[in-house]
């Protein structure tokens, strides 16, 4: 349950998944409508090959988007401006693999809908974002092939890092600036995983993120697309 911005846990959470006896959690929450750039739409009913406008109301062109079927079992379908066609290719945010092509999964999108197309029939709820001066920031770089990797300008001092090498089955991983919160000790969480990873990839900045180790996880060792 949640009201006046804070969350409760009321089940035992016997299975570890949010609230087991003696575990640390980390939460990253946004409240919707006092969250710039951000919209949550649910119980959107689509039939595939058929396009759904999913309204938004972010009075801009959807950046990033998780669209969760909520009938049905799997992770979800991932929407980033970044990826190698913005209609015809996908990621899976419960899944380490590459992006994927389907032709039409996506319309062409607007600054007042999000459009899904070939995307299985379902009913869905919709997590959409759209980049904020100052608040929130959503691209790719790409990967150098050094522990010198490239340095990210986001204009603020980020307080979450989501990436993903976009070409390569690698995981999401998820920096904050709570669990550790300095640089050196940035450790990591995967979204497939139950366990904090310890390499320190990338170093958060007033202005950005530099990433400081060569591992393809981060987009090194080639010159992979990793979206952020």
């Amino acid at each position: 349950s949640w009201g006046d911005g804070t969350i409760a846990f009321t089940g035992a959470g016997a299975s570890g998944d949010i609230n087991a006896t003696d575990r640390t959690y980390a939460a990253w929450t946004w409240l919707e409508d006092a969250a710039p750039g951000m919209s949550v739409v649910a119980s959107i009913s689509h039939t595939a090959d058929t396009p759904t406008n999913i309204a938004h109301g972010l009075s801009a062109v959807p950046e990033f988007a998780w669209v969760r079927a909520t009938s049905t079992t799997g992770g979800g379908y991932v929407y980033h401006k970044e990826l190698t066609s913005k209609t015809g290719n996908y990621l899976l945010l419960n899944s380490s693999a590459a992006e994927a092509a389907l032709t039409d999964a996506w319309g062409t999108q607007t600054d007042t809908n999000l459009i899904i197309d070939a995307l299985p029939s379902a009913t869905y709820v919709a997590y959409i974002w759209a980049g904020i001066d100052g608040f929130s920031s959503f691209g790719k770089y790409i990967g150098v092939n050094s522990a010198d990797g490239p340095l990210v300008i986001t204009g603020f001092k980020p307080a979450l890092v989501i990436l993903k090498n976009s070409d390569a089955t690698e995981d999401w991983l998820l920096f904050d600036n709570l669990r550790e919160g300095y640089n050196g000790a940035n450790d990591y969480l995967k979204v497939t995983a139950t366990t904090e990873g310890t390499n320190n990839y990338i170093d958060l900045l007033a202005n950005g993120f530099k990433v400081r180790y060569n591992d393809a996880a981060v987009g090194g060792e080639g010159s992979n697309d990793t979206i952020f």
